[in-house]
């Protein structure tokens, strides 16, 4: 086990910074054309699935204290059963930071830098992303630490000056929609919420092993309350007809605050937080995905890949799509598989595998 070491307040905020920022700024869009007013309760429901499934993996841990998730896989199922789980791992976190980055190149590119060129956007944010792994995950989480903290507050002080331009009758009449369809506006939802098993790579830094279903279960909670706020303000300014016409919506709330009718603009202030937590989680994938090939063959000396894996991840990224239209198509249908695969699938098996495993050691006790 590592012996560097995270509080449990950072490892919470770890897990927000995993699935808020991306979440933030494409779901209503997404989620509306689904359910509709009703959208606030898929992601309520969601939360809900995203606390059960917190709940199971840090159980892993509680039951195998001191130990990483590969040393686990090894002591359950062997090595080969190690080197291949850690391989998909490394593989999905590694396709997560192609996507992420090019969420924010699009993202920048569309709104405040439209004369510079993607690969010099995409080579500073893998620059700081690498600075960051370089000094390792202590330094991630109080950086990390810092940067939720300020967005929270900015968040919070501009609610104050968007709140006169709410009508809240926008989200009436309430449970309108069949379940059908607020169970696949879930859909999209549950693949940003089932990330939580970035807790499988978290747990061994925790302070105390016997914390980490605390860390996982508040993760979740604090990430589905802000992602049910956000949707329901969001619809009560612009109405669930209007708001998924927006390819940025949340950037569209702040473009239009005024504060004493003179302080405009309010937006730039938006991106600058979305740029600290988009840096955020693009480091955290990027270090999920070295962490667990590291993992996996044992490697000491890290030193040496992080620049080849940056170099991969930005090469990957400015050449798998031809345009916004065709990410967005991979984000709707092959994001979502991969992340339900790999966040859900995988971890699930193996935690029955697991189970079956020590049962059948007790009855030959």
């Amino acid at each position: 086990m590592s012996e560097v070491k995270i509080t449990n307040w950072q490892g919470i905020l770890f897990i927000v910074s995993t699935i808020v920022p991306s979440a933030l700024l494409s779901l209503p869009s997404i989620l509306l054309k689904y359910a509709d007013k009703d959208a606030w309760i898929s992601i309520v429901l969601t939360t809900g699935i995203g606390m059960i499934l917190a709940f199971i993996y840090s159980t892993v841990f509680i039951k195998n204290p001191g130990l990483t998730i590969f040393d686990i896989i090894e002591n359950k199922l062997g090595i080969f059963f190690r080197m291949i789980i850690g391989l998909l791992l490394s593989l999905y976190y590694f396709l997560d930071a192609i996507s992420v980055l090019r969420s924010f190149i699009y993202f920048m590119v569309d709104t405040v830098m439209e004369q510079t060129p993607p690969v010099v956007i995409g080579g500073m944010g893998i620059l700081i992303a690498l600075y960051a792994i370089y000094h390792g995950i202590e330094v991630i989480s109080r950086v990390n630490w810092i940067i939720i903290i300020v967005s929270f507050l900015t968040f919070a002080f501009s609610t104050l000056f968007y709140l006169k331009e709410m009508d809240f009758r926008q989200l009436l009449p309430m449970f309108d929609t069949s379940w059908n369809k607020i169970a696949l506006g879930g859909v999209p939802v549950l693949s940003w919420v089932a990330e939580v098993a970035i807790i499988l790579v978290l747990a061994p830094y925790l302070q105390h092993n016997k914390d980490v279903r605390k860390v996982a279960v508040i993760g979740i909670v604090i990430t589905g309350i802000t992602l049910t706020w956000t949707l329901v303000g969001m619809v009560a300014v612009f109405s669930a007809e209007i708001l998924p016409m927006y390819h940025y919506p949340t950037f569209s709330v702040f473009r239009i605050i005024e504060v004493a009718n003179f302080i405009e603009r309010i937006d730039a202030l938006f991106i600058a937080v979305w740029m600290g937590t988009m840096m955020m989680k693009l480091t955290i994938f990027l270090f999920s995905s070295l962490h667990c090939f590291f993992q996996t063959f044992r490697i000491k000396q890290e030193q040496p890949f992080l620049f080849p894996f940056g170099l991969l991840v930005l090469s990957f990224c400015l050449n798998s799509w031809k345009n916004q239209s065709e990410y967005a198509l991979y984000q709707h249908f092959a994001g979502i598989s991969y992340s339900l695969f790999f966040n859900i699938l995988i971890p699930l098996c193996l935690f029955f595998i697991g189970f079956l495993k020590n049962r059948k050691k007790k009855v030959k006790l």
